[in-house]
């Protein structure tokens, strides 16, 4: 397996000099946008100012001529804008005077100053003379707050590699101290020079890196920013120092750790479950393993220069994003930090953060370049070709988007739900075109599996060759498995599909066979990959096309459009570096997509970086053991109290604008109004709740005949008003129910296979508007239907036809011309439906509340005053009501932006640690708390509630390493009230958790926060016990991975966080001084520590 890793490396580094070589032959432009930043109000961005037209059409011009190796599309084609350097000096000839600048004040915000005369001596180098609408190089125009890039690396111009540079300082420093040899460190030479020349981006990043800056790097896939991070780490060896290089994911930090032993050799690995060479001068590590070194105070921190934190968007994950903060906060603010980023729509906002808590400047460089450009095509479900939707340069082409929506819409009819012929299809197009390999994107690990059986059954895209190579790495990769895991139904269902060209990739899969696949597909073997979106955040493998089979995914609460940012991390892996013209990114749409979404989608706009940052007693028990530095020092500098204080002026302009607003609302008798409109208000809810009384049973089927009206609307969304049932029909395959047919105004039709959605009309004044809406016959659930009249009309046999529709609802209109507005009569819930005696006893009494609420509105004395003026009053009353809202939502969220709730929340939290005895009345830490320090878990006080309990004391080691496993099992938001374990021992150890558990917990209501005992018990769970329990003693993993529904993958991950759990739980033990925890701990690591899920990582061997 060294040769297929060695080769993916190798392959991946020759392609980029290869490109970049190639890029060296066309001469181009170098487009650098700078601006300066502060803390913490963005400001202006730079100076832009566009070419005049004559100047972009001379360009054009320019371009069309067949030069070099010139494509349509590449940099000449581009329309470059000039950008004056915010820091230039004027120009010789006077004609370019230097922008202005901001800095900031805490007092009164940003300042502008203008600038005249330099007065760095760099004023007085020679620049050249600019004309408009040409770029000036960023080398040409010295700078007196930028650093300067030390002698050895060359300067180039690229066009169409634009990037943005903004440098962020923190308050109070000073510019001009910055300028001159300072920012060269006193070296001559760059600590690492490369066999291929850098890309802009990359050179504006070393400068400010020998400059002693901060720096983030936001950048697509392959962009090349890895290149900066290897300049860092050059840069710590040049002072014999260390560098530690964090990674989100373990396949991450395996495929870096095998990269960078290549390139540098002395490297070390650490994560939660491997050690190798911790003591090296570069060391791979998981965010999580650097936060605990810095609560350890590890030895190995003092020696870093640079610490690197590849793929920093990961700290918008809602679980373990906290980690990230945590730990660049606590890093001493010498050490240097490099940020590498998917492109963010804030990073600006990021740099400020982290200038203002480490004190120096931070610089950020952001490019929207690409080494490959894409080339996005829509597939028309279920119809023909592929389409170009956006080009190369950007351009979206809505004229082919409406033409194809229209057929889509038109041929919604014939469409079949679940159809699995479209990949297929695109598949073989793919080829035919010579666009493999391809990565096909699923959003469920099922689909991906069945997807991959149907495709390999269909197509063969190997020659023997292949096939024997396939075979050759398949069983090398298994070799060190023993018999009977070889045997395993996952590992003999792969090869056949797998001989094909064929591969699945997603976290169920087992880990030896997710590797297998990563190095077959960077050999070139797999021809189509079929992947969930984890391949696209995870190691970073291109292809020459990517294939959406969807745009939907279920994201744990709602099925929901994918996002833009979560299409530019998939469509990212389209396009291979020096081997690609272009990258294909193909979507598979129906008539469900709308225009705007699509348009949005494609766009390409970024998500922003969000906080996540919480309090844990985890992390306030190590806090206190460290005493370097205060909880509410951390509450204060992180990156969510940053964005709150950020966020505050606005907020209070808001609220300003809304009191301002509201007092101008003047209402004449407004006490009487208002208790008029809350009256009407609890009318409407009780009539509505005495319908849904009434719809809750099958007693109105009876009268759901065709011509009934009845009154259609989505319950606090979107309102269809009266309609006219034509006939109802039972749900297939759903729970039980009905769906109705009503002829229904709709404004338009949206189509999602054969389901439709009607866009409501803007009124649901059916007699006022009925020429101006669509008629059409739409399927509602039945509770959509919120009353029924007691009016039948008419209906023609058929209503095929939009003229004999609308011939139905002018009978309808008609009808309802004959009752006064808001009087059409309705069917009695309880007389006329027949409801059953617990319905009837439940409907009377609302329908007695209705009856006195309808007495109290007669009562008021407001109703004597005309009806339109009424009305126009109450519609007043209800303006000022929503703007009272919405002023009160905005002065809690201007009161939770301060440091308040989190002082609240933190003291709580103190009261339930020293109720607990973590922690003394003086802030001291005591046994339970030093426990506590080392329970890297979840349920850190439970757990060393239950450890000092001596619940373990009667349990052998499997026993002990099965109760354990409900610490780590996720629950996933479910209330399991499973059956507790089939050993005896466990299953009392498992009631005296959930009864420890809500003990903590109310212990924790008690002290003022906001848990529920019983919920926080449920959130644990004995699903994993019995499982683990019999792979500790022995039992083989076909055994047990069919006692459970978990992917085989999901259980080994599982298996490795409990070892990394147990290790834990080992250092409490010594802690502890309890020498009989400790070995019974050790003897069940042994014992869970074997086969298959724990096989050695393919990139380590």
């Amino acid at each position: 397996m060294e040769t297929a890793a060695s080769a993916l490396t190798s392959a991946a580094r020759e392609a980029d000099i290869e490109a970049d070589i190639e890029d060296g032959e066309i001469a181009e432009e170098e487009t650098e946008i700078r601006t300066e930043g502060v803390h913490p109000t963005d400001g202006k961005r730079g100076v832009r100012e566009e070419p005049r037209e004559e100047e972009r059409a001379r360009k054009r011009q320019k371009s069309e001529k067949p030069e070099g190796n010139l494509e349509p599309g590449c940099a000449s084609e581009r329309k470059i804008a000039m950008v004056v350097d915010s820091d230039a000096a004027d120009g010789s000839d006077g004609t370019n005077p230097r922008p202005e600048q901001s800095t900031w004040d805490r007092e009164e915000g940003f300042k502008r100053r203008s600038n005249g005369s330099s007065k760095d001596s760099s004023s007085t180098r020679p620049r050249p003379r600019q004309q408009f609408g040409q770029t000036v190089p960023s080398n040409a125009i010295p700078s007196s707050t930028s650093p300067r890039l030390p002698k050895g690396i060359p300067a180039r111009n690229f066009a169409n590699k634009s990037f943005h540079h903004y440098a962020s300082f923190p308050p109070g420093w000073d510019k001009e101290s910055a300028s001159g040899d300072q920012k060269t460190n006193g070296y001559d030479q760059p600590a690492r020079k490369y066999k291929f020349e850098l890309d802009p981006f990359q050179r504006k990043a070393v400068e400010c890196l020998e400059g002693g800056h901060n720096v983030l790097v936001a950048a697509h896939t392959s962009a090349g920013k890895t290149a900066v991070a290897e300049y860092a780490i050059a840069m710590a060896q040049r002072e014999n120092c260390r560098t530690l290089y964090t990674t989100p994911i373990k396949a991450l930090s395996n495929q870096k750790y095998q990269e960078f032993k290549e390139e540098f050799g002395d490297v070390g690995l650490l994560t939660g479950d491997v050690s190798i060479s911790p003591h090296a001068s570069i060391v791979i590590l998981t965010t999580e393993v650097l936060r605990n070194m810095l609560y350890r105070g590890s030895e190995m921190l003092r020696e870093a220069k640079y610490v690197v934190f590849d793929e920093v968007h990961y700290m918008r994950d809602k679980t373990r994003g906290v980690v990230w903060e945590e730990s660049i906060i606590m890093l001493a603010r010498e050490v240097g930090l490099v940020f590498l980023s998917a492109t963010l729509s804030n990073a600006n906002e990021f740099a400020d953060w982290i200038a203002y808590i480490k004190k120096k400047p931070c610089d950020v460089i952001t490019t929207e370049y690409r080494p490959v450009p894409l080339v996005h095509y829509v597939f028309p479900r279920h119809g023909n070709g592929l389409h170009i939707i956006k080009d190369e340069m950007g351009n979206f082409r809505g004229e082919t988007w409406e033409s194809l929506r229209g057929m889509l819409i038109g041929n919604s009819g014939s469409k079949i739900l679940g159809s699995s012929h479209d990949p297929q299809r695109i598949i073989e197009a793919i080829r035919d075109r010579d666009w493999l390999p391809c990565i096909l994107f699923c959003f469920t690990r099922r689909t991906c599996e069945n997807q991959a059986m149907y495709l390999s059954s269909k197509i063969d895209f190997t020659t023997e060759k292949e096939k024997k190579g396939i075979r050759d790495v398949f069983e090398n990769a298994l070799f060190s498995l023993q018999e009977e895991d070889r045997k395993l139904k996952p590992i003999q269902k792969m090869l056949p599909i797998l001989l094909t060209g064929v591969g699945v990739h997603h976290s169920g899969l087992l880990p030896v066979l997710k590797e297998l696949v990563e190095l077959l597909f960077a050999e070139g073997l797999i021809k189509v990959l079929i992947a969930t979106e984890t391949f696209a955040m995870g190691v970073n493998m291109p292809a020459k096309t990517v294939l959406f089979m969807d745009l939907s995914k279920f994201d744990g609460e709602k099925l929901r459009m994918i996002t833009s940012g979560e299409y530019i991390q998939m469509s990212g892996r389209a396009g291979r570096r020096g081997k690609d013209k272009n990258g294909k990114c193909i979507v598979i749409v129906d008539g469900s997509v709308t225009t705007d979404e699509i348009r949005q989608l494609l766009k390409g706009e970024p998500m922003p970086l969000k906080s996540r940052f919480r309090l844990s007693y985890n992390m306030l028990v190590n806090l206190f053991r460290v005493k370097t530095t205060d909880p509410k020092s951390i509450v204060l500098n992180s990156f969510q109290q940053f964005q709150k204080d950020k966020a505050r002026p606005a907020i209070e302009r808001s609220i300003n604008d809304l009191e301002t607003k509201i007092e101008d609302i003047q209402i004449e008798d407004e006490n009487l109004v208002n208790q008029y409109r809350l009256l009407q208000e609890r009318k409407q809810r009780l009539t509505d709740r005495l319908w849904r009384c009434a719809m809750g049973g099958r007693s109105i089927l009876p009268f759901l005949q065709p011509g009934r009206l009845v009154f259609v609307e989505e319950r606090g969304r979107n309102s269809w008003g009266w309609g006219v049932v034509t006939n109802f029909w039972k749900r297939y395959n759903h729970e039980e129910g009905f769906v109705v047919n009503v002829l229904l105004r709709v404004k338009k039709m949206e189509y999602f296979d054969r389901l439709a959605f009607p866009h409501p009309p803007d009124s649901t004044d059916v007699v006022k508007v009925e020429h101006k809406e669509d008629v059409q016959v739409v399927a509602v659930m039945e509770s959509m239907i919120t009353r029924i009249s007691s009016i039948r009309i008419y209906m023609p046999d058929s209503l095929e036809s939009p003229s004999v529709r609308k011939i139905a609802q002018h009978f309808m209109v008609d009808a309802i011309k004959n009752y006064p507005p808001g009087q059409i009569p309705l069917l009695d819930p309880i007389e006329d439906l027949g409801m059953s005696t617990k319905m009837i006893k439940a409907m009377k009494e609302t329908a007695q509340q209705l009856a006195q609420t309808k007495v109290r509105l007669e009562k008021n004395a407001i109703c004597k005053i005309p009806a339109g003026e009424l009305r126009t009053r109450v519609k007043l009353m209800s303006t000022k009501s929503t703007m009272r809202v919405k002023l009160g939502a905005l002065r809690r969220r201007l009161q939770n932006s301060g440091i308040d709730d989190f002082e609240k929340e933190l003291e709580r939290r103190m009261r339930v640690l020293r109720r607990l005895h973590h922690v003394d009345v003086d802030g001291v830490l005591q046994q339970k708390g030093r426990l506590a320090c080392d329970m890297d878990c979840c349920h850190e006080l439970v757990a060393t509630e239950l450890l000092l309990g001596g619940i373990t004391r009667s349990m052998d080691a499997a026993q002990l390493v099965a109760f354990f496993s409900c610490l780590i099992a996720d629950t996933k938001g479910k209330a399991y009230t499973m059956n507790p374990p089939q050993d005896k021992v466990l299953a009392a150890a498992w009631m005296e958790l959930l009864s420890t558990a809500k003990n903590v917990a109310r212990i924790e209501q008690e002290s003022g926060l906001d848990i529920n005992p019983e919920n926080y018990a449920n959130s644990f769970s004995c699903k994993l016990v019995d499982v683990t329990h019999a792979w500790c003693l022995g039992k083989s993993f076909l055994d047990v991975s069919i006692m459970t529904k978990m992917f085989e993958g999901e259980l080994i991950r599982n298996f490795r966080r409990l070892d990394e759990q147990l290790g834990t739980l080992l250092t409490v033990s010594k802690t502890l001084g309890d020498e009989v925890l400790e070995d019974k701990l050790k003897k069940g690591s042994q014992l869970l520590k074997r086969g298959i899920a724990f096989a050695s990582s393919l990139y380590l061997e």
